[in-house]
């Protein structure tokens, strides 16, 4: 067969899965545009992504997109006379959004949205991995894919949702100044014991007999 019927279309990630000769190679003035629009690092998995540890939760061909967001809220309620008083100012959770390409065959598509379910409905902390940043301390509480017919009907567009837990601290004392003041420990199951009538006032024995 002829090389001129192969496509000359480069084997870069989110493009559908195509014949080519052995050695066709990427062209290099598209190597040489994505690295000067600095897309070079956004291909590189290793540094982007849903982890948890040092290893990503999801494979992915590449990521596409990623944003976050952060708030702050400003207490402002009426005070006397009827005025209002800024007095207090609260950081809420941070939430991130990570859209992902997939490709590949039917059974590595299906084996990525499995993973997905599992993950959305877990409760396992994860965190968002940018070069410059690291958000940790996140779970996933939603996800939403797409497909497109200019990109191909085998390419998946995964839109992520992430939250951040905030984690709570909790004192534990391992000896206290009074007996009244230690922890509850469980010593097992306390049997049952009826109530007899001796144990209980005049009129509640009563009833009891």
């Amino acid at each position: 067969m002829s090389a001129s019927l192969y496509p000359n279309v480069p084997n870069l990630p989110g493009v559908p899965t195509l014949l080519r000769l052995a050695s066709a190679s990427i062209p290099l003035p598209i190597l040489s545009l994505a690295d000067g629009l600095g897309l070079q690092s956004f291909l590189t998995p290793v540094r982007w992504g849903i982890f948890q540890g040092k290893a990503p939760v999801l494979t992915v061909d590449t990521v596409l997109e990623m944003g976050m967001a952060r708030d702050f809220s400003i207490s402002d309620f009426p005070v006397e006379q009827g005025g209002f008083a800024t007095y207090n100012k609260v950081a809420r959770p941070y939430e991130a959004r990570v859209r992902v390409a997939v490709s590949g065959n039917d059974g590595a598509r299906t084996a990525f949205l499995s993973a997905l379910d599992s993950i959305v409905a877990d409760l396992n902390l994860y965190s968002v991995v940018t070069p410059e940043y690291v958000y940790a301390n996140a779970n996933v509480t939603h996800y939403d894919y797409r497909r497109e017919r200019r990109s191909g009907v085998t390419l998946l567009q995964v839109e992520i949702w992430l939250e951040e837990v905030r984690q709570v601290a909790t004192a534990s004392f391992a000896s206290t100044q009074s007996v009244n003041g230690a922890a509850q420990v469980n010593g097992g199951t306390a049997p049952i014991i009826p109530v007899t009538a001796q144990q209980l006032p005049p009129i509640a024995a009563s009833r009891v007999q």
